[in-house]
Parts: C-alpha cells; structure tokens; sequence
C-alpha cells in the first residue's frame, strides 16, 4: 500500500519542526482522564536523529484509521495511506535539559543506561505547557506539526485524545474503540439545538482538562510509583506555573467553555488551585456556534490570542466569535489571508497532491508552510509572554492581517466550502 500511494505521488510527509530543538513524543494516559500524545524538547539519539521515527509505530494507529474513514465517510483503504506516512519525532528520547534555553545548537552527552528520573527538579530546565484540544473528528495525531513546532521552540505541549465522543476514534481505559458521534437525525442546524447537543461533549472535555492540570500541578507526585522512568522525567521537567490551554475549532470552543467555567468558580478553592496556574489561552479557527450566550457575553479574563483562517474571519457565524473575542481580555486577533479551516490541522501535510488538497479543502491559495510559519510565531510569543510577547506579531506581516471587533456579520465572500466547513 506504501508503495501504491508513493507512485501516485499521494502520499505526504510530516516535516520536520520549525525550531531548533529537535522533538520527542511520548505517548500517555493520564489519570481519571484521556489518552494523549505529549511533544517535549528532545536530546538525540543518534547521528540521524532528525530523520529517524520509531520503526513500530507509524504517524496514525491503525485503529484510528477506521475512525477516520467512519468520520470522513471514505473506504478504509483510502485513509489507510496515513499509516504509511512517518512522523519526525524522537520516541523514547531523554527531555532535552539545557537550563538556558531549549533552542541552543548545543549537544547533551548520550545517557547511560536508564534514564534519570531528575529528583529535583529545580536543577533542570523547567517547560512552559500547552494542552491542545482538537476539533470535531480529530485524534491525538492530527495536529502533530502544529504541536512538534511549538514544542520545538522551548516547550511541552500536550494533545488531549477527548473521549466525548467528538473525535473520530478513542479508545477508552478498559480498551473499548469509540468512534464519532453523530447528531441525531433530523436536528436542525440552530444555535439552541448545537448548544443543547454539543454542551455534554463540552463538560466532558472540560473534565478531562481539569484532571490533566490537576495531575501537572502535583508533577504526577501521586503516580510517581506507576510511571516509567522517561514519564518521571517529562513531567518533571514541566513547569507547573506555566500552563496554557488551546484548542482548534471546536477544540478552541472547549477551551473557552472550560476557561470560563474555571473562571466562574475560581472562589471554589479546589477550581482555584488549579486555575492559578493556568496563565492564557490559544485559539486557532474557533468554532464559537456551539458556546452558551453567558460564555459570548462574559468572555475570558485572563489573556488570549486568536487566530482565524480566511474562510471562518468571513463565513456567517463571524458574530459569535467577534462577541466572544470582544468580550475577552484578548491580546492578538488576527486571520490568514488565503487560508482554509484545515490548514491549521496535519491536513494539508497528509498529501503531496496539491489537486487533492484544493479540493478536499485541506489547503487555501496561500501555502502550508507560509501560514504555519505566522502560526508558529504568533503562538511561540504569546507562551513566551502571555501578556507583551504578541505586541511585535502582525506589524508587516503579509498575510496576516487583523480582526477588528466591529466586524459583527460574514461578508458575501463566504464561499461554499467555508459554509460547508462551518460546523467542524
């Protein structure tokens, strides 16, 4: 099948991070929680590292292939291309610990035996952490690029598997597969039917968010029995004062559910503990249809940044995203000229064909790697300083221009592919 798809000149590549610290994945389940996929800066592990992935595991699961084709409404076979496709990261690899900084050219001696479980952890390089969500149908791989060139800059991000039912495939802690959940047939696309539809699914979520902040703050102390020497170490290398929470499209609606549902009951001094140490949030293409109007009209008060494509700055829901932005203590808003919904995603690097990415809509008129660069530095800044680091972004920048907040309804430039995109 590899072949079969390389011929046909198909097949993508996820390619390397944008930073210079190269990118280990750990894959982990989190206590009374999900199972997610954990991108930390990464010592080598050989002269080839930065081309070399772990030969047992592909970029997609192949349980989550099926998922995907169920998702997608396609033949297993053809989303059975994603298998076939590598990832860059560096599985198994020791946390990169530099106490200057993760972007540094400098080489680490090659450990010894068993990794350092690093005890103390005031000696090593502390991470600042984004938890990302994904949107409706994602997985825990689907955002990868997005997720290894953060982390490649200096930080640990970790991408939530929700199991609400909104990914297309999950496998619960007893092992059950579970694939997307669809709406009921015959439910009309109206504010009051999404919101009393999708708010389950957003509880959920921020559930699962809660105890993953939960068990940050205490570094897995109550596991510490439990977990590999490499799981002691990842965490321990995160800095549990700097978390940031983040989300693409109906990613970015639970982030600003939970955010805000942290907000409102932060006298709760169990809510309180954990919500100190969250700093800031990160949207990309939010899908705000689904949020209650108390969420719209109350915002988020700690700071945020937003970053729209093109085809959702102009679709006809911009109203809701524009009050829930408005309302919110946001630092950078802005969208990407020539871009799509899914460009945000793994999407437009699953294929080399760009006639297949126009017209699966993975992939607008301006190119992958031009937008995901203005991604990458506007969110880097942002979780370097949360409150002035975004102040240099958007300042000449082609493509990205900003999102003034009178903007209340969408524009007859919506086109047909971002109404048909509006609901994800």
């Amino acid at each position: 099948m590899k072949f079969f798809w390389k011929l046909l000149g198909a097949r993508g590549e996820i390619s390397p991070p944008l930073g210079h610290a190269r990118v280990g994945l750990l894959r982990f389940r989190f206590p009374d929680s999900a199972y997610c996929h954990i991108f930390y800066p990464a010592v080598g592990v050989g002269p080839d590292i930065e081309n070399t992935s772990h030969p047992e595991a592909p970029y997609v699961r192949r349980e989550a292939v099926v998922g995907l084709a169920k998702f997608l409404k396609l033949p297993v076979w053809l989303t059975s291309m994603l298998t076939s496709i590598n990832h860059p990261f560096v599985e198994g690899a020791p946390v990169y610990n530099n106490k200057e900084t993760a972007s540094d050219h400098q080489e680490q001696p090659e450990p010894q035996g068993k990794l350092c479980p690093c005890p103390d952890a005031n000696k090593f390089k502390q991470y600042p952490v984004l938890i990302f969500s994904h949107g409706l149908g994602g997985t825990a791989e689907l955002y990868s690029k997005f997720c290894s060139d953060v982390s490649s800059h200096g930080f640990i991000v970790i991408a939530v598997e929700h199991e609400d039912g909104s990914g297309s495939f999950h496998k619960t802690k007893n092992g059950d597969k579970v694939y997307y959940q669809q709406p009921p047939n015959g439910m009309t696309y109206t504010r009051t039917n999404v919101i009393d539809f999708r708010e389950p699914f957003l509880k959920k979520r921020k559930n699962e968010v809660a105890k993953i902040v939960g068990f940050l703050h205490k570094k897995g102390f109550d596991e510490m029995n439990s977990l590999s020497d490499l799981e002691k170490q990842v965490f321990q290398h995160i800095d549990s004062n700097s978390i940031y929470l983040g989300g693409h499209s109906f990613g970015g609606c639970s982030t600003a559910y939970t955010a805000y549902h942290f907000e409102k009951n932060k006298d709760d001094d169990t809510v309180m503990e954990i919500f100190t140490k969250v700093k800031g949030y990160v949207f990309l293409d939010i899908w705000s249809y689904p949020l209650p109007e108390e969420v719209l009209d109350k915002g988020i008060q700690k700071p945020m940044i937003s970053i729209l494509s093109e085809s959702f700055a102009y679709n006809n829901e911009i109203s809701f995203t524009s009050k829930f932005i408005g309302s919110s203590n946001c630092m950078h808003s802005s969208y990407i000229e020539g871009t799509v919904h899914q460009q945000f995603s793994d999407s437009p690097w699953l294929t080399n064909s760009n006639f297949i990415k126009r017209k699966a809509f993975m992939e607008g008129n301006t190119d992958r790697d031009i937008s995901q660069k203005i991604v990458i530095d506007v969110v880097t800044k942002f979780l370097t300083d949360p409150h002035d680091g975004t102040n240099s972004v958007g300042k000449n920048i082609p493509y990205l221009k900003e999102m003034h907040q009178e903007r209340t309804t969408g524009s007859k430039k919506a086109t047909e592919e971002s109404a048909e995109i509006s609901s994800t």
